[in-house]
C-alpha cells in the first residue's frame, strides 16, 4: 500500500476497571487515584482516572494497525483532561511528513 502525507488511522477503546487494574499490575503504578474510589473522591477528579500511559498506548496501537512493522519512537504527550473508567477514547494518527524511510505522525487522543 502506497502511503502519503495526510493518511490517517483511528481506533477507539473504552477502558474498564479491569484494564486499569491489569495495567497497574504490569506497570507497577499503584497510585490510588487510579484504583481507589474513596481516595479519588477526595481529589479534584472526584473518581478514579485511567493511567495516562495506558491511554497513550492507543497511539502505538493505531500506528501498528495501519503500518505493520513501523516503529513508533518519539512521543510527547500533553494531557489536557482526565480519562475516566468507561470513557470512549479515540486515538488518531495522521502522517505529517515522510523523509526517506522515516514517517512522522501527528497524534491525538480525544474523549
Amino acid at each position: 500500500k502506497l502511503i502519503k502525507i495526510g493518511d490517517k488511522n483511528e481506533i477507539t477503546k473504552e477502558f474498564s476497571n479491569k484494564d486499569v487494574e491489569l495495567f497497574s499490575e504490569l506497570s507497577g503504578d499503584k497510585n490510588p487515584i487510579h484504583l481507589n474510589e474513596e481516595y479519588a473522591s477526595t481529589t479534584k477528579f472526584k473518581k478514579p482516572i485511567v493511567h495516562g500511559s495506558l491511554v497513550s498506548s492507543l497511539i502505538s496501537t493505531a500506528v501498528s494497525k495501519s503500518y505493520p512493522g513501523a516503529i513508533y519512537v518519539k512521543q510527547e504527550f500533553n494531557y489536557l483532561k482526565p480519562t475516566f473508567i468507561n470513557d470512549r477514547v479515540k486515538a488518531e494518527v495522521t502522517i505529517s511528513n515522510i523523509l526517506g524511510k522515516k514517517i512522522y505522525f501527528h497524534t491525538k487522543c480525544t474523549i
